[in-house]
């Protein structure tokens, strides 16, 4: 274990005929862990010329003697407490570590620790919690959840308790040498639409109220790889309809396209997981008028402000009497969870981008357009969405109907 930032030695000098010590004031603060300000006087040890000086020896004995006083005085000790795992959590790593992080991380740390560490073990104090316990808490919740997202809470509880090493604590990580088993689930892959599934939940959406989105984002998100958090982030001005080219945010968008910025997601906007999210994505010709409908007031008519969100629920303007981003979770929840009881197979936000890879691929795309389509810093990682299984099917259906075209000619 790296050594605790409160043992210090102190620095030793010489201004004019005396020994001067310095060390830092309070070694590091509560909250943040980071070192105080310098003691503003020096200590002074002795002469180091004339009548009474002190050779060096001497100066770095009574150096070590004094550093020995300050250390006992300064930051928790050794045998100090670190309170209960959640109080720990809630008043130091939250507020030093965790709001540090970029948005992403921030929601990853407070997702893992509020859902699954936390619940496990908010009352236990540090030093009582073994690699044991916590082997066999990994164990459960492997038969649960896939192996990646098990690895990433064994890994968040490690990271809490390598911040309490900077905070002074000097017991063991019980979250080292922690293994995932061979039989953790394997993580769901996400499966695209058939032809047939994406016409049915396109007929099922087409009966929603006339001022209702959801069909155009869903045809939006099957023809260029935007999933439902990236429509809600999508605002007017990220859209271009003017019939000529323009510029935005240092990123030329040609007629006909749309810039995706960000996403918006849990009542925030983010930027994305990185800056390959940042992309210029066509809008089908097909869909040119349904998205220029988007820009004005459903009652009204009057053109809206271009920072507002594109896509806005019916149920948002007679509510709120403004325009909010559309709730990804709130439209799963309550349309497409009764939607997939009448049509028997799953609707989500995420298919849509499987779908599109798969289609792509199908087609004959360049893997490279398609990766920067899907916003993707790998290749490997865009493959990871492209089915296979559908893929072959696609070519099938070609085939025969190739094959019986041509025995209907003779």
């Amino acid at each position: 274990m790296a050594r605790s930032r409160r043992y210090q030695k102190g620095h030793l000098t010489k201004q004019g005929d005396w020994w001067k010590l310095r060390w830092y004031e309070g070694v590091f603060d509560p909250v943040t862990c980071k070192a105080k300000r310098k003691q503003a006087t020096p200590y002074t040890i002795g002469r180091c010329r004339g009548p009474g000086s002190l050779t060096k020896r001497e100066a770095e004995k009574a150096q070590r003697e004094k550093m020995e006083q300050v250390n006992a005085q300064s930051g928790p000790q050794a045998g100090d407490s670190m309170g209960l795992i959640g109080e720990f959590v809630e008043k130091r790593f939250n507020p030093a570590y965790v709001t540090a992080c970029a948005k992403s991380g921030q929601l990853h740390y407070k997702n893992l620790l509020k859902k699954h560490i936390l619940p496990a073990f908010r009352d236990m104090p540090p030093d009582e919690l073994k690699a044991d316990t916590v082997q066999k808490w990994i164990n459960t919740k492997s038969k649960k959840f896939g192996r990646n997202y098990v690895t990433q809470m064994r890994n968040c509880l490690g990271t809490v308790y390598n911040f309490m090493a900077r905070c002074g604590y000097e017991g063991r990580n019980p979250a080292q040498g922690v293994k995932i088993p061979r039989e953790a689930r394997k993580p769901k892959k996400t499966r695209p639409y058939k032809l047939t599934e994406l016409a049915t939940l396109l007929l099922h959406l087409s009966k929603r109220p006339p001022n209702c989105p959801l069909w155009t984002m869903h045809v939006l998100g099957a023809t260029t790889s935007m999933h439902g958090a990236e429509h809600a982030g999508l605002r007017i001005e990220n859209v271009n309809l003017s019939g000529e080219d323009v510029w935005m945010e240092d990123q030329d968008v040609p007629h006909g396209s749309l810039y995706v910025l960000g996403a918006y997601s849990k009542n925030e906007y983010t930027e994305g997981k990185n800056d390959y999210r940042h992309r210029v994505l066509p809008i089908p010709d097909a869909l040119h008028e349904k998205v220029r409908a988007c820009f004005y007031h459903p009652e009204t008519g009057e053109l809206r402000d271009p920072s507002e969100p594109l896509f806005v629920m019916p149920g948002t303007w007679l509510r709120h009497k403004k325009a909010l981003p559309i709730d990804t979770q709130n439209v799963t929840t309550r349309v497409f969870k009764k939607i997939e009881a009448k049509v028997g197979f799953e609707v989500n936000w995420h298919r849509l981008r499987a779908t599109y890879a798969t289609i792509t691929k199908t087609l004959g795309m360049d893997d490279q357009d398609r990766q920067d389509a899907m916003g993707h810093a790998t290749l490997a990682m865009t493959e990871s969405y492209t089915d296979q299984t559908e893929r072959m099917r696609l070519v099938g259906n070609k085939i025969a109907e190739q094959i019986i075209g041509s025995e209907a000619v003779q």
